[in-house]
């Protein structure tokens, strides 16, 4: 599920000319088994694919690139950008690449990795120092965030909330000393809370939806 919380699917080879993930992240490019450029490679999980004729021989991918399978003997793109598939967990390279199902789905074995529990890097200056203080609780949080503003020496901040796709979805004005936001409809991820007052230096901090 985090790694499929990456996708985004206003982005694809066909329509971006890039892979469905945010331009934030860098996604390498390798040559296809037809050996033409501009293929980008299978993402592991940890999640073992638990059916089929063999159960737990298998690991799940992710495809941010195109989802490439070959049909009477013509390497496409079988299931898009944002497919999840699974390959064998080991193998020797040299007997890869395999097709595989009804849509001949392209195996490789030996596909790329993404680090997704840590995303502070994405958005550096949430590291950075902060010139003036919001506590937020709880945080994971399920329904209502919590936001003490008696330490800000403000009156009144304005609360924007997005997603990491660059996205609105909460804007409003805040008193304290404790204030609230409502995220119960707001769907399971990570997004990013920035706090503004007048011409002071933004206060962002990352919020994680339970």
């Amino acid at each position: 599920k985090e790694l499929q919380s990456l996708v985004d699917y206003y982005r694809s080879p066909m329509a971006t000319n890039s892979a469905a993930i945010d331009s934030v992240f860098q996604v390498s490019v390798i040559p296809d088994p037809d050996g033409y450029d501009g293929h980008n490679p299978f993402f592991w999980s940890t999640s073992t694919h638990q059916d089929g004729p063999n159960p737990y021989n298998s690991a799940v991918y992710l495809a941010f690139g195109k989802a490439l399978g070959k049909i009477n003997e013509v390497l496409m793109d079988v299931h898009g950008a944002g497919a999840q598939r699974s390959d064998p967990k080991t193998g020797d390279p040299s007997d890869y690449p395999q097709y595989h199902g009804p849509q001949g789905d392209l195996q490789m074995v030996f596909n790329h990795c993404r680090c997704v529990r840590n995303l502070d890097a994405t958005y550096n200056v949430i590291e950075e120092p902060k010139e003036w203080e919001i506590k937020l609780y709880p945080n994971p949080v399920k329904n209502e965030l919590y936001l003490n503003l008696s330490s800000t020496g403000y009156a009144t901040i304005n609360a924007k909330l997005y997603d990491l796709h660059n996205k609105l979805y909460i804007n409003k004005q805040l008193t304290g000393p404790i204030a609230t936001l409502n995220v119960s409809q707001l769907r399971e991820g990570i997004f990013v809370l920035i706090c503004t007052s007048g011409s002071s230096t933004p206060f962002i901090e990352k919020v994680i939806k339970l």
